[in-house]
């Protein structure tokens, strides 16, 4: 059984405290227990269905693609633009669409088959989500579900490494659920993302040399944060996402390594 290198082959293989609470009776703390608990978390209504929002955003990040076990890295600046529409479909909640294209030339590296720079590297995430508002003591937050398709070209197709391995296209396919917290201070100011993507699918096509491998992948996860400081229409601050995949299933003795895609980043992004 072989291990495939990304974009690159060999010829042949692959607690206690005192407070006034205390002295309450026990029908008052339950009391005070069920407001404070309904004042944090509330279902957020006004009178008609939550507004239509849409934005852009434009960014640029270091991004890492490792196979600990071969001691392969690709690596290098990726830049991004996307895009969000969210439509109101009541006081409460909103359909929401996500789309996000990032490219750029990476570096790969490996411990048994040298190295090349300037590999082109494509990736397209498309998602849509039912987003629920909910008010808090500190504002508002949203809390998300939906489905997402990530699909990436990592192209070394006609390159050769340092040490005359060859390199090929490789595409790399994920269909995940998202589920996600935004949260939202009081004035607007500060909006603050976590999610976590579960992988529901994954297939690696591998353009080798006479053969075409197809490995699929089970397991899974991805995360994903942001911190954005608002000002008026505008909002700036960090990113991270990252994934962790297993061992692929195996194809005519190749399969697809263990690895983990780091992408650390800044984005800008305007609110219409």
């Amino acid at each position: 059984m072989c291990r495939l290198h990304l974009g690159c082959a060999r010829e042949c293989q692959k607690t206690i405290h005192k407070y006034p609470l205390y002295d309450m009776k026990p029908s008052a703390v339950l009391q005070k227990a069920l407001a404070t608990a309904a004042l944090f978390c509330t279902p957020f209504a006004i009178a008609g269905p939550l507004p239509n929002e849409a934005s852009i955003e434009v960014g640029a990040a270091a991004y890492s693609y490792k196979e600990t076990s071969l001691g392969m890295e690709l690596k290098g600046p990726q830049a991004f633009i996307a895009g969000r529409y969210a439509h109101g479909i009541d006081g409460t909640k909103q359909l929401v669409f996500d789309g996000r294209y990032a490219a750029g030339p990476l570096d790969y590296s490996s411990q048994s088959t040298g190295s090349f720079g300037g590999v082109p590297n494509y990736l397209l995430d498309l998602r849509g989500f039912i987003s629920l508002r909910n008010n808090a003591t500190f504002g508002f937050y949203d809390t998300y579900i939906g489905l997402g398709s990530r699909y990436l070209v990592n192209d070394a197709e006609g390159m050769f490494t340092t040490t005359g391995h060859y390199g090929y296209r490789r595409l790399s396919r994920y269909f995940y659920l998202p589920v996600g917290l935004t949260f939202h201070t009081d004035n607007k100011s500060i909006e603050t993302n976590l999610e976590y993507d579960l992988l529901l699918r994954g297939q690696q096509t591998s353009y080798l040399r006479g053969y075409t491998a197809q490995n699929e992948q089970t397991k899974g996860f991805g995360l994903r944060a942001s911190v954005l400081f608002k000002k008026d229409k505008w909002a700036l601050g960090p990113y991270a996402h990252y994934w962790k995949i297993q061992d692929s299933k195996v194809d005519a003795g190749l399969f697809e390594p263990a690895n983990t895609t780091t992408e650390l980043g800044l984005k800008l992004r305007y609110d219409f």
